[in-house]
């Protein structure tokens, strides 16, 4: 069954009532439901426009959307990994250790954000990790808000299932990967049926 995951962007429009409008005595209900000419309906409501995020989870041919990721666990969709390039991983670096003190909604605005955060502007790292972030199109910038929200990611050039890899002292084939700890099994062969042992992902590179 195919699962995947993608970022969408929409533009929402809201309508705020103004405050002024409570003289009237009408709740928001009443001043929606109103028969009032257009002309007053504008001076009762702002109209504000903004960016919108939210996740499309597809699950073979159903389709659903959530506010935050993390949600799509509960309706069990979650098998995916996402894919962020070498450079980008100092933008998740930076939100993992941002995670101690800001929740991961604010560490995405922060990031996506026209603006640059006031409260942020001396953070060398983060200034570093949205540089590095709005640099890359949107396809990329997606992939690392995802590796964001799920604490997990692998790299372009990450070893992969199956390879013949070796760390200049070990050689093997390559899996079992843990991509939150970025660790792997190494095999004596390939059907996986001789375990060498546990290492880290960063330390072996394929055999060529």
């Amino acid at each position: 069954m195919t699962k995947k995951i993608r970022l969408i962007r929409t533009m929402v429009t809201e309508y705020v009532p103004n405050p002024e409008c409570y003289d009237k005595g009408m709740t928001i209900e009443e001043m929606a439901q109103s028969d009032a000419e257009q002309d007053d309906l504008e001076t009762i409501f702002s109209e504000i426009e903004k960016d919108e995020v939210k996740w499309e989870i597809i699950n073979g041919d159903s389709t659903c959307f959530v506010k935050d990721v993390s949600e799509a666990e509960a309706v069990e969709v979650i098998n995916i990994v996402p894919i962020i390039l070498e450079e980008q991983e100092v933008v998740v670096a930076w939100a993992r250790k941002k995670k101690e003190d800001w929740n991961v909604a604010s560490i995405i605005e922060a990031l996506v954000s026209e603006k640059t955060s006031k409260t942020l502007k001396k953070d060398e790292e983060y200034m570093r990790a949205r540089e590095v972030y709005r640099g890359k199109n949107n396809s990329w910038r997606d992939s690392v808000l995802l590796a964001i929200q799920m604490n997990i990611y692998r790299m372009e050039n990450d070893i992969k299932q199956g390879q013949l890899v070796t760390n200049g002292c070990a050689i093997g084939f390559a899996g079992e990967f843990n991509f939150s700890e970025r660790s792997f099994h190494l095999f004596a062969t390939k059907d996986e049926s001789i375990k060498i042992g546990k290492y880290l992902m960063d330390d072996f590179q394929s055999v060529k």
